[in-house]
């Protein structure tokens, strides 16, 4: 059962691209688990955003500049080798910034 939680800054994303995320990331891993996308795998893939205020977030103790995104996934064991792990953080990537609009 894929879960992922995505912990970033209030305000830092729009109401579209948070739909956005919500849609891609749990179907992004699905994928790279190589399980088939269906409305059975569908109803154990868990997406969570988490909107915190920008002043409970810190990079070294110091006030953010830019938003920062912290995502944790969490998938079955033994479903994921090193090389899936790395294109599914790589997507991640890519689809936030996407959505951040950078």
């Amino acid at each position: 059962m894929p879960m992922v939680d995505l912990i970033y800054p209030q305000g830092a994303l729009d109401e579209a691209a948070k739909s956005e995320l919500l849609e891609n990331l749990w179907r992004l891993c699905i994928r790279w688990e190589a399980l088939p996308e269906s409305p059975g795998t569908a109803s154990i893939a868990w997406a969570y955003l988490d909107e915190r205020p920008e002043a409970h977030i810190s990079i070294g103790g110091r006030a953010l500049d830019r938003p920062v995104y912290r995502a944790h996934v969490r998938v079955m064991q033994g479903f994921m080798d090193q090389a899936r792990i790395d294109g599914m953080v790589r997507e991640f990537t890519e689809a936030i910034l996407k959505a951040d609009g950078g």
